[in-house]
């Protein structure tokens, strides 16, 4: 029914707007911090400062931060393949 597909139609635009939102959130503000944080450890290490497993950690750090990062982007793009899909839309 038409009152089902705009229920289904509102979620998943939140779904791909939220997704979205994280997404950029990750790419503007956590990854930067995570990827200096890593660079900094890195730099910290070759000059006797920290030791390896700091560098370690920030890489971990850095490595689940992009990782989320891929995973928001998946969640956008399955929100929009279920847009597509409720709207009939067809790009082929």
């Amino acid at each position: 029914t038409a009152l089902r597909l705009e229920g289904a139609l509102a979620q998943a635009r939140g779904e791909f707007e939220a997704a979205r939102r994280q997404a950029q959130v990750l790419r503007d503000d956590i990854l930067p911090g995570a990827q200096s944080a890593y660079d900094a450890a890195g730099t910290g290490f070759e000059y006797g400062k920290f030791g390896f497993l700091d560098v370690l950690d920030a890489q971990r750090t850095l490595l689940q931060a992009q990782t989320l990062h891929l995973n928001a982007l998946a969640d956008a793009h399955r929100a929009l393949a279920a847009i597509d899909r409720i709207l009939g839309a067809d790009h082929e």
